[in-house]
């Protein structure tokens, strides 16, 4: 993305008079050529990124203040789905080898101080993560049990008390809720995807392939629909999901734009407007002020925010 196509976005944005959000700036974060990234999460205190290569290969993270990588691990399956502590100090992630043509995974955990590895779980033939981002404890489900690790500490069986979580098995969305199992299908026989709580755990958000994104209750009960919304995340605060509208002919993506609509489904405001970049997988800053994407080459984007 070059300078006239950034400054095109800015003004496309800022010319939306009364808009609840405006787009201040747009700066890459990774633009080598020789290494391409995707994916990225916000880290503690939106301060660094995390990113993966394709098909979720390895997991770096970028300093959003220097430009500076640093490399955690170069392992197949890492940048699928991990988790960070809540100081930033440990980042526990899966890995994948292939053994006899079957998977193989391992729960691993590093401390970013010194570099210590712990395996947390080896050698096993189902290992799902759940719970990712920044949290105190991670879920995940060996084979059909659900169990939790602190990020620095012991494992253990769920409890009771936990907040609610949810995943996606046999295309369904199972969700986890003060220790109770669902099973959801909120619009009947669909194919779900991206399933999230929101921030204050009252509202299930999730896509059903081909037809739409929705936002219910943890019963399934449909609140708003909010149309056609890939990848969608939540802010903060609860208020927005971001998304991208992307494009194909059938075998590639041809188009995609980012934006953000309230959860209401009343407002959707259009971030990015380029003619030849292909904006995809936007992440919320825990913030509410920072938007960070990939290109379809593999570059990385920090877009800035003003919101109401």
């Amino acid at each position: 993305m070059n300078r006239f196509t950034i400054l095109l976005i800015l003004l496309f944005v800022q010319g939306l008079l009364a808009q609840p959000i405006t787009v201040e700036s747009v700066k890459p974060l990774w633009s080598d050529n020789q290494k391409a990234f995707y994916h990225p999460r916000f880290g503690v205190g939106d301060s660094t990124v995390f990113v993966t290569g394709s098909g979720f290969e390895g997991l770096h993270v970028i300093n959003i203040n220097n430009g500076q990588l640093t490399t955690i691990t170069e392992a197949r399956g890492a940048g699928y789905a991990f988790a960070q502590s809540p100081d930033g100090q440990y980042v526990t992630y899966r890995t994948q080898e292939f053994v006899k043509r079957r998977p193989v995974y391992e729960l691993k955990r590093v401390d970013l101080k010194n570099g210590k590895i712990s395996i947390l779980e080896a050698d096993k033939r189902s290992l799902k993560m759940i719970s990712t981002g920044i949290v105190a404890r991670l879920t995940y489900l060996d084979n059909a049990t659900v169990r939790q690790s602190a990020i620095s500490g012991e494992n253990q069986i769920l409890s009771q008390d936990d907040i609610p979580f949810v995943t996606i098995q046999r295309r369904e969305i199972l969700l986890w809720d003060n220790g109770e199992q669902k099973m959801l299908a909120p619009l009947g026989k669909q194919k779900y995807i991206w399933p999230s709580i929101s921030p204050d755990g009252q509202k299930l958000l999730f896509t059903a392939a081909g037809v739409g994104t929705f936002i219910s209750d943890l019963h399934g009960n449909i609140e708003n629909e909010l149309g056609y919304a890939n990848a969608p995340q939540w802010s903060a605060d609860g208020n927005w999901i971001v998304f991208m509208m992307d494009r194909d002919d059938g075998h590639r993506i041809t188009a995609s734009d980012i934006y953000a609509i309230s959860a209401d489904g009343s407002r959707k405001i259009q971030l990015t407007a380029s003619q030849n970049t292909i904006e995809m997988y936007p992440d919320w800053g825990h913030q509410s002020n920072k938007i960070v994407y990939n290109t379809q080459d593999g570059r990385i984007f920090l877009m800035e925010l003003t919101t109401e």
